[in-house]
């Protein structure tokens, strides 16, 4: 007698326990569909379906050889220092000319029609240098734009995650409405949660519950709170939950069912 009371007790902890428990579903915290600012043939792509990445890391290159040309030749023009050391050496013997000119008219020598002439010539000697090195600024700013250009067409994950789609591959062409792969965050994972209404109020931004997922052989993990929907569906007569589980080293695949103990039962 003792035995039975004691499993009817327990049994009725479990179903007490499991009704305590609300259904939920365990989602990428952020998934991301990768296209390119760009539009063109598909060079490389680096990573397949089941890749994991890191944020920055490049997935994929269109075609870039006009732009990495180009980068050839604004790189050569840009540390090219020719011109300006032709100017240079033109300014000095502007410089010169004008010295001995001026004292040859300090001495009653020369005529201030040949020292204004070499005066003239020392400014335009000037300006020619100053032009000189703004060309040579302009081809650096050129160069930047041009490198700028080719490391766009490198496309790259804005996010750390698992590749969980490849759309495109090498050759194909990636229109403004293409996507090359989708990428999805599992650290930290979002479980969302369908709760009564009854529960409003007890169920708090910042508290703890447990989930429980349905995969065979996991153990139950501690989540956070934070989103509490304030408008209700008045269909099911429930409000939605969002908590935060961290998954630190991806163990927890995404994209399954779970139960969620919040603690609070009415």
């Amino acid at each position: 007698m003792k035995f039975f009371l004691t499993v009817s007790f327990m049994a009725c902890a479990s179903i007490a326990a499991a009704q305590d428990r609300h259904a939920c579903v365990i989602d990428p915290s952020f998934t991301v569909n990768l296209s390119s600012p760009f539009t063109g043939l598909l060079d490389e792509v680096l990573v397949d379906r089941g890749d994991w990445v890191e944020e920055g890391q490049t997935v994929a290159r269109l075609w870039s050889r006009l732009e990495s040309a180009t980068v050839d030749l604004m790189k050569a023009r840009a540390e090219s220092d020719a011109e300006v050391a032709a100017q240079e050496a033109r300014l000095r013997l502007a410089q010169q000319a004008h010295e001995r000119v001026a004292q040859l008219f300090n001495q009653r020598i020369s005529t201030r029609e040949a020292l204004e002439e070499r005066e003239a010539a020392l400014e335009v000697a000037t300006r020619g240098l100053s032009e000189a090195q703004l060309r040579q600024r302009l081809a650096q700013l050129e160069l930047q734009r041009a490198q700028i250009s080719v490391e766009d067409r490198s496309i790259r994950a804005p996010i750390a995650g698992l590749v969980t789609e490849r759309f495109l591959s090498p050759g194909e062409y990636l229109s403004s409405d293409d996507w090359v792969l989708t990428i999805s965050r599992l650290d930290p994972l979002y479980v969302e949660a369908f709760v009564p209404t009854s529960l409003y109020g007890d169920v708090k931004i910042g508290q703890m519950a447990t989930v429980y997922p349905n995969l065979a052989g996991s153990e139950p993990r501690d989540a956070k709170i934070v989103i509490v929907d304030r408008v209700f569906d008045a269909t099911s007569d429930t409000f939605g939950v969002r908590l935060e589980l961290a998954n630190p080293d991806a163990s927890l695949p995404a994209g399954q069912r779970c139960e969620v103990d919040f603690g609070v039962s009415k």
